[in-house]
């Protein structure tokens, strides 16, 4: 599903949360928003589920505008699953609840068993039918809230913060049913977060929302390559060098490093990062209380430092410095 936002406006009394001129989010693409408490986030997703009508501007979904009186909101909202932080679970089994959309559209008990159980499949909850929805982790009342969704065959997911209170551990199997999901089902998924990097790791395109306002976030030290062994250890060869990696998963061909994880110095540092190269500082950029340094290491990599870091280190343009960064900063970019 293609939704399209045009000039959209969302006010409460005198106060603008919402302030939109465009945002499109095309059909089966995965995109985040990432923004603080406030941002507007929950607004934006309660217009988006057709849930909140009263806004200005244009709301567009697979080429519908839906403030035309000949389309048919119903049809649209039953392909549309909205997937808060805290799920709401009825107090009855995990099939009980992920059935429940399938079985108030009458389908046959057959036909509910099997959406149920490839679902449940799909978000690695297998087995998991007979058991109380009550009992469930945060991380499991999560996946069955997908689940849902799923049987439900929705074409647009939007997922509000959906790991804002489950623990590590379930924060990374649910962001690998996401992929999952996504690979598989092709449906448009539409995330928020706090987290930058999740937004990264899960997302095909990550945008930043604050104050109402959307713009995309600017990815720094993006690298392609090949993932190989070298000395035993997993790196990407990016044909001009070889970046250690955590792991030799093909899914870090193409990654990001957050330009304030990496430490510059100007000797090669004594530490456990497994990545330490040399380089020239090309550009220095003030901003506020932060530095950021353009530096060629064969490829071209941006540090953020603290001003009273670079008076400190006496920095200067054309310097040679070291840049050394953990191989658990690194960050794999979905394809």
């Amino acid at each position: 599903m293609e939704v399209r936002i045009e000039n959209l406006r969302k006010h409460y009394g005198s106060r603008i949360v919402l302030d939109i001129p465009r945002f499109r989010i095309p059909g089966g693409s995965f995109y985040a928003l990432v923004g603080p408490n406030g941002a507007g986030k929950s607004s934006l997703f309660r217009i988006l589920a057709l849930l909140d009508r009263e806004f200005t501007g244009t709301l567009v979904m697979d080429g519908k505008r839906l403030d035309d009186n000949a389309v048919d909101l119903r049809k649209i909202k039953r392909d549309i699953t909205l997937v808060h932080q805290n799920p709401y679970m009825f107090r009855t089994s995990v099939e009980g609840n992920v059935g429940f959309g399938l079985r108030i559209r009458g389908l046959p008990k057959a036909e509910v068993r099997q959406r149920v159980s490839e679902a449940l499949e799909m978000v690695g909850l297998a087995g998991f039918e007979k058991k109380s929805a009550l009992r469930l982790s945060g991380g499991e009342a999560q996946r069955v809230a997908l689940a849902r969704g799923l049987t439900l065959q929705s074409r647009l997911l939007l997922l509000d913060e959906p790991t804002a209170n489950v623990d590590r551990p379930s924060v990374e199997a649910l962001e690998e049913t996401l992929t999952q999901i996504h690979h598989q089902c092709r449906i448009t998924i539409l995330l928020t977060t706090h987290d930058p990097r999740q937004a990264v790791r899960v997302a095909q395109r990550t945008f930043m929302l604050e104050e109402g306002r959307v713009t995309e976030a600017d990815r720094k030290n993006t690298f392609r390559g090949t993932v190989r062994m070298l000395d035993g250890e997993p790196v990407l060869d990016t044909g001009n060098l070889c970046i250690n990696l955590p792991s030799p998963d093909p899914k870090y061909r193409r990654i990001s490093i957050r330009p304030n994880d990496i430490i510059v110095s100007k000797q090669p540092l004594v530490s456990s990062a497994r990545n330490c190269l040399p380089g020239e500082i090309k550009e220095i950029r003030t901003s506020g209380n932060l530095v950021h340094l353009s530096v060629a290491a064969k490829e071209q990599f941006v540090v953020e430092i603290t001003t009273r870091s670079y008076h400190e280190m006496d920095l200067h343009l054309l310097d040679a410095v070291y840049l050394s960064f953990k191989s658990t900063s690194i960050t794999p970019l979905v394809e």
